[in-house]
């Protein structure tokens, strides 16, 4: 049965060329998700902050000769950093859920599909928690 088996270098070879492909695709995962990362971050929150800190110039401005239009400005830059603070909070669940961190890879996949708009039954049956990277 030996002599029909590939000789053990070229199984070396094909295993390592599937480590290889293998590794490419991770990175490109790790890749995309930075880029999202960066993108709700430059969408999101970065862009609240930035129009909170415009509104607050603008209140500064108006603080001394029209009090009531600084007062609604300020009410305007709260409602803001409310929503900014929300969006870092989407942005950190999305990198780690905490479903993941606490219950692990087969309830947070069950979570991503409760919140799905189709009707998805999920079946996870793992050997238990997988490593936090893999996760």
């Amino acid at each position: 049965m030996r002599l029909l088996a590939a000789p053990y270098t070229i199984r070396l070879v094909r295993r390592i060329e599937h480590l290889a492909g293998s590794r490419a695709d991770v990175l490109d995962v790790r890749a995309a998700e930075l880029r999202r990362i960066e993108r709700d971050l430059h969408d999101g929150a970065q862009a609240r902050l930035v129009s909170l800190g415009m509104t607050l110039d603008g209140a500064t401005r108006l603080l001394d000769h029209d009090p009531q239009a600084a007062r609604g400005l300020l009410q305007e830059v709260r409602a803001t950093s409310q929503r900014a603070l929300q969006d870092l909070r989407e942005l950190v669940h999305g990198v780690l859920p905490p479903v993941l961190a606490d219950r692990g890879l087969g309830d947070a996949v069950r979570s991503l599909a409760l919140d799905s708009h189709l009707d998805v039954h999920v079946e996870a049956a793992l050997p238990g928690r997988l490593p936090a990277p893999v996760e």
